[in-house]
């Protein structure tokens, strides 16, 4: 998903999750981990965390958005270098 920052005309990619889910599959630790690692890292080849947000249903990680395609896209252009 995409979101829009009428205030300062910024774009983020927002991953949606929901709280049932994660509870129900036990992913709330890993989630937050997820988010911890992603607050501390400062990589250009890394995609930024702007903020994570929790509602009564549904957990929101808001990031910065990258054009181009996807990790998977990326990958399949470079032929295996083992």
């Amino acid at each position: 998903h995409v979101a829009w920052d009428i205030a300062t005309n910024q774009q983020y990619a927002v991953k949606i999750l929901s709280n049932k889910d994660l509870d129900r599959l036990g992913l709330r630790k890993r989630l937050n981990q997820e988010v911890h690692i992603l607050r501390s890292l400062r990589h250009p080849n890394v995609v930024m965390l702007h903020q994570p947000l929790e509602s009564n249903t549904n957990v929101y990680i808001f990031m910065e958005l990258v054009h181009g395609g996807t990790l998977v896209d990326a990958l399949q252009k470079f032929p295996d270098q083992r």
